[in-house]
């Protein structure tokens, strides 16, 4: 009896290992999509409700900005707030009174606008029922290996968000749509967004899994406008969008800023309302959950140890102190004195190994050896003249010799210094110092690892030798609303700059 009751206890340690173990795993699931989709939806028209054609633009922005190419979004207005008779700023629209970034820029491609955007085509984007003559380029093309964001933004109620100011899109809708999405294997997960009044009651009726859903108010409760534009006469965006955005805009595609992180940041006293978080359909564990996983692209990257067959001919990078953009070729502004923060340099290493050395210490030896023993044949032989040919043909070669060495041992030692970077602000400016060898395209290459930060490169000063390091001065400053993280950059740019 006592070996049965022991037998029992074993099996239930056991079961209850197993158990928790998987509970562990499933709160740690990685993502496993392979792209990414953006629906953003603004559902109102009329130009006093220019705040929701911005919130929408400013995540188109974002998104865009984040990796999602424009063949993955479906961008719906209903109002074309841009090339409205109203608008003092023709084809422009804008969600700070600063009107520090265009949201309407050249590259915006609007998939639905005007009257095109109703409850019917919504639907039809999401359950991918479209009539035969609609372009791929206004279809949603996802696989059951997508992950996608939807956001909407607009008037709405109890369980429903106007559309046009003439039907309704009620909280069943949603459900039914999204249902049927899971039925035919449409999506790997859905993050869905509302930025209106009592937004958490549109997704009360969702019960498909893998479905996160956050809003900007509960039930009972407005959502409220952030700033108004003088110029233009209205609000230019709403409080939710704009304090996400507070958070997106120092995201990068490296980023671990997590779904929880985000929505913690959203707080009452910010938004005059109550954000949601509905969290119970989803496998994962929203606090591990990167944002770019909805917000970004998927790199897909294969390792491979062989080198690629490229076949074409090889373009030379630009020389020492050109610059491919125009307006960085002029000298910095100011001269500043810097007050030195956060400096980071790496030890110097030896930048010829002393195998180097020996190898070629020995086949020089070697080479003299063979045109002495030479020389002392034809000596033997009385053959002068072909000695002194001989003897200046091989003065001149030797020569060649030295010289190609002694470039290969200055291009080593220049090598062997480690790039490195100085950072420091005065006033208002601030500044990077990058040191690093010989580098053409240097200025293109910083500014390619800087485009995921919220700074704009104001000035650059171009390769002043120091040291045998070339050194690069730029200014830069922070877009609108933005704060810089300077020891984050610093950090980037060192680890980035390692491969110079």
């Amino acid at each position: 009896m006592d070996a049965h009751v022991a037998m029992s206890h074993v099996v239930w340690a056991v079961f209850w290992a197993v158990s928790m173990a998987s509970l562990a795993a499933e709160g740690t699931l990685q993502a496993t999509h392979t792209n990414n989709w953006a629906v953003l939806v603004s559902t109102s028209r009329y130009w006093f409700n220019y705040r929701h054609a911005a919130n929408v633009l400013s995540m188109y922005r974002t998104v865009k900005r984040l990796g999602i190419p424009d063949s993955q979004i479906v961008l719906m207005l209903a109002e074309d707030i841009a090339c409205s008779p109203r608008n003092a700023n023709a084809g422009q629209v804008f969600n700070s009174k600063s009107h520090a970034i265009n949201l309407y820029g050249d590259e915006i491609e609007v998939d639905y606008r005007g009257a095109e955007v109703t409850v019917e085509t919504f639907l039809r984007v999401l359950t991918g029922r479209h009539d035969p003559a609609v372009p791929n380029s206004k279809r949603l093309l996802t696989d059951k290996n997508s992950n996608i964001l939807i956001f909407m933004s607009g008037h709405g109620g109890n369980e429903f968000l106007k559309f046009q100011d003439q039907e309704e899109l009620n909280s069943q809708d949603i459900a039914d749509a999204i249902a049927q999405m899971h039925d035919t294997k449409r999506y790997n997960e859905i993050f869905f967004v509302v930025d209106t009044c009592q937004a958490s009651t549109l997704y009360n009726r969702i019960a498909s899994p893998n479905v996160l859903a956050m809003s900007s108010s509960i039930k009972d409760e407005s959502s409220y406008s952030y700033e108004v534009d003088l110029q233009t006469g209205v609000y230019v965006i709403d409080r939710f969008t704009y304090f996400i955005l507070v958070v997106m805009e120092n995201v990068d595609m490296n980023s671990r800023t997590t779904i929880m992180e985000l929505f913690r940041s959203l707080r009452r006293d910010r938004l005059g309302s109550t954000a949601h978080i509905r969290t119970d359909l989803f496998r994962r564990d929203a606090s591990t959950v990167r944002v770019t996983d909805f917000f970004g692209s998927v790199l897909n990257t294969k390792m491979t140890t062989k080198r690629y067959p490229y076949k074409g001919n090889f373009v030379s990078a630009s020389r020492k102190g050109e610059v491919g953009l125009p307006s960085l070729m002029e000298p910095l502004k100011v001269d500043p004195i810097p007050v030195l923060s956060n400096a980071i340099q790496i030890p110097k290493q030896d930048p010829v190994p002393m195998m180097n050395i020996m190898v070629v210490t020995s086949v020089v030896v070697l080479f003299l050896s063979i045109t002495w023993a030479a020389l002392l044949g034809h000596l033997q032989t009385g053959k002068t003249a072909e000695i002194k040919r001989v003897s200046s043909f091989l003065m001149m070669k030797v020569s060649d010799q030295l010289s190609s060495w002694q470039e290969m041992a200055n291009l080593h030692l220049r090598r062997g210094k480690v790039p490195y970077v100085k950072m420091w602000s005065e006033v208002d400016k601030h500044y990077i110092e990058v040191y690093c060898t010989d580098r053409p395209g240097l200025l293109s290459d910083v500014t390619m690892h800087l485009r995921g930060f919220p700074l704009e490169i104001m000035h650059a000063k171009i390769s002043t030798e120091e040291d045998g390091y070339v050194r690069d001065t730029f200014q830069v400053q922070p877009r609108e609303n933005s704060l810089l993280d300077m020891e984050k950059i610093e950090r980037h740019l060192q680890k980035a700059l390692l491969l110079c």
